[in-house]
């Protein structure tokens, strides 16, 4: 491919990706996640967020940085751009260049850049685009540690790995399994060259776990927050995997709780069909996404029940991490596998492999856009329920004091306004409050100095709970919400 149409290309490819991150990002809600963002980042202090930081499953970096973001801007766009879409943008571009072939940055930074999950990402005032700028820094660095070993690659590597733990946990198994394959793979350096990285390494991340846990113990309270997230089965699997992998739309990730037989199936197909197109590729993909991949699904199924054994009980939150967005690394790995691999087969065909290259990427390009198109067309759907939640919380404002309503400590969160600060500290109050009236409900706990409640339940993640079965009745709904009165055990 000439160089000429080679830039023209993938300078499309890029001004696509970005434009569609841009109105991605201007029309979505300023939502939830987003919110615990700014909640965090301007309740706690710098030191706070950075050693011994247990109020969130994620790390307190990427908070950090937002905190000083805030002092120059306080609109959620050029928030979201900062963090976000740039980051994303600069680690497609990082990547092109740990390719050699114009082909495969080309195929790649299509699979990168106009792909559905990563653009769900893009728009978020969270830490997930600046794991996966980590992530593609850190696949160049070991391409080129591979070309020529050097000290000060490794080191870099090494920093940038502890980096990406202070801001993301995908970063975790990522960094460990780095670790594994640069031990795998210097076959010609010597044993203790290997053990001595190994051991540097283990040491800094887990020197890196004690500063941002004071005790193991928090571990568990840390992860506590997300027991929502499903646990794999049968119906989930394929899903999980296939959405990750920017090939499904929002719609049918949320909707495997309503399974469709023939449509496991085809997923089930598809998602072997991939397994069988990469399989006897060693090193890299192998360790830095095959066996990752496996090791979230095993970890996922053993861990509820490891955490109802008595050793472990103290220990061991009873949560999945079955979740697409730790596979975030991975993904990069899996679609730089995906296009080398696809291109070597093709070049097999000579006469004819330009002619279908530029059917599958063009194709690919059309399907990649139309699921972004159903992703956004729901947009509206989304802003009318963050709109929903905002709207009850200040209708409802002045009973969120009231020990005689009990709402989920979270829907405060929904009553942070970027323009209005301040405010934050009185949410706190209330918020805090409230997580003490559930947890007081749920615990069944015999204190409680009231007789008759009313509590707020946002379905269906807490309707099941034993302690409203059995001691409340419905009374009304009010958008996502269940209003109902209680009585004291």
């Amino acid at each position: 491919m000439k160089n000429k149409k080679y830039y023209f290309f993938l300078g499309l490819i890029f001004a696509i990706g970005f434009l569609i991150r841009i109105l991605f990002s201007l029309n979505q809600p300023f939502w939830l996640d987003e919110k615990y963002s700014v909640f965090f980042a301007t309740q706690f202090s710098s030191s706070e967020l950075l050693i011994n930081f247990s109020n969130d499953a994620n790390p307190g970096l990427y908070y950090i940085f937002v905190k000083y973001l805030l002092k120059i801007t306080t609109n959620i766009f050029n928030l979201r751009l900062i963090t976000s879409i740039i980051p994303q943008i600069f680690g497609a571009y990082i990547l092109t260049k740990a390719l050699k072939n114009k082909k495969e940055s080309l195929l790649l930074s299509t699979l990168i850049l106009i792909n559905p999950f990563f653009i769900e990402l893009s728009w978020q005032l969270r830490g997930y685009s600046l794991s996966m700028l980590v992530a593609s820094i850190s696949y160049f660095l070991i391409i080129k540690l591979k070309e020529k070993y050097s000290k000060k690659i490794l080191v870099s590597l090494i920093m940038l790995l502890i980096i990406g733990n202070m801001i993301h946990y995908a970063m975790y198994l990522f960094s460990f399994f780095t670790c594994v394959y640069l031990i795998y793979d210097w076959k010609n350096k010597s044993l203790i060259l290997k053990t001595g990285i190994l051991f540097i390494v283990s040491l800094s991340l887990l020197s890196q776990f004690f500063i941002q846990n004071n005790n193991i113990s928090n571990y568990k309270s840390q992860f506590t927050e997300v027991s929502w997230i499903s646990k794999p089965n049968i119906t989930n699997i394929p899903t999980v995997y296939l959405f990750s992998f920017g090939m499904l739309t929002n719609k049918q990730l949320y909707n495997y709780n309503q399974p469709n037989i023939g449509i496991i199936a085809i997923e089930y197909i598809l998602l072997i069909s991939i397994l069988i197109f990469i399989k006897n590729k060693k090193n890299i993909s192998t360790i830095l996404f095959l066996i990752p991949y496996l090791s979230i699904l095993g970890i996922s199924i053993v861990i509820p029940f490891l955490s109802k054994s008595v050793f472990f009980t103290d220990i061991i939150p009873d949560i999945s991490i079955f979740i697409p967005r730790i596979h975030i690394p991975f993904i990069i790995i899996f679609w730089i596998t995906i296009t080398k691999i696809f291109l070597k087969k093709f070049e097999k065909i000579k006469k004819r492999s330009e002619i279908i290259y530029k059917i599958v990427f063009i194709n690919l390009i059309i399907y990649l856009l139309h699921v972004n198109f159903i992703n956004y067309s729901q947009v509206n759907n989304d802003f009318i329920e963050r709109q929903n939640n905002l709207n009850l919380i200040k209708n409802n404002y002045q009973i969120f004091s009231k020990k005689t309503h009990i709402w989920p400590h979270w829907i405060l969160i929904e009553a942070i306004d970027l323009n209005n600060l301040s405010e934050i500290d009185n949410i706190k109050n209330l918020k805090k409050s409230s997580k003490e009236s559930e947890k007081n409900f749920y615990l069944e706990d015999k204190k409680m100095d009231i007789t008759e409640f009313q509590i707020f339940t946002y379905d269906p993640i807490m309707s099941n709970k034993k302690t409203i079965q059995e001691h409340c009745e419905t009374k009304e709904n009010i958008g996502s919400f269940s209003k109902l009165n209680c009585n004291k055990f």
